[in-house]
C-alpha cells in the first residue's frame, strides 16, 4: 500500500534517513508535538484506520501521522511550502522537473502528475501535481 505524504529533503542527513524528506521545515519521522511546535495547533485533527492513524490540517496543507504520532507523510498547495526550499506550489512545473531531475522519474496513478523516487533509499519519492504549466501542489509518498 502507498500513502501520500508532501515534502522537502535536506541532503545533509544520512542517505537513507526519511527525516529530511520535509516540508515547511516538518520532517518524515517528526512526532505531532514536533509539528505543532513549529506549525502551531491545526485546524483539525482527524483520525482514521490503517497505516495513516490521524492527519493534522492545516492551510493548504496535511500531514499525516502512524500509530506513533510521528509523520509519516505530507501534501500541500501552500506556496510558502517547499521542497528543499526550491520546489514550490505555484512554480512553473519545468522548473521543479529539472530540479528533481537528479531523482529517478517513476509513474503515477494520475496520467498528467509527475513522481521522483528519493535516490537515498527511504522507500519514498516527491510527487508533483500539476495544474496546467505550474505545479499545484507536491506531496511525498512512501511505502510503509
Amino acid at each position: 500500500m502507498l500513502v501520500g505524504i508532501g515534502a522537502a529533503v535536506t541532503m545533509a542527513a544520512t542517505a537513507a534517513d526519511p527525516a529530511r524528506l520535509a516540508i515547511a521545515g516538518i520532517g518524515v519521522g517528526s512526532f505531532e508535538k514536533d509539528v505543532v511546535r513549529k506549525l502551531g495547533k491545526p485546524r483539525s485533527r482527524t483520525t482514521e484506520e490503517g497505516y495513516i492513524m490521524a492527519t493534522l490540517h492545516y492551510d493548504r496543507s496535511a500531514y499525516f501521522l502512524d500509530e506513533d504520532d510521528r509523520v509519516v507523510g505530507m501534501r500541500s498547495s501552500n506556496p510558502r511550502s517547499c521542497f528543499e526550499r526550491v520546489v514550490c506550489p505555484g512554480m512553473p512545473l519545468s522548473e521543479a522537473r529539472k530540479y528533481l531531475s537528479r531523482m529517478l522519474p517513476v509513474p503515477t496513478h494520475d496520467p498528467k502528475g509527475l513522481a521522483f523516487v528519493d535516490p537515498g533509499g527511504s522507500g519514498c519519492w516527491v510527487e508533483l501535481t500539476p495544474k496546467g504549466k505550474t505545479l499545484a501542489s507536491l506531496a511525498i509518498k512512501c511505502e510503509p
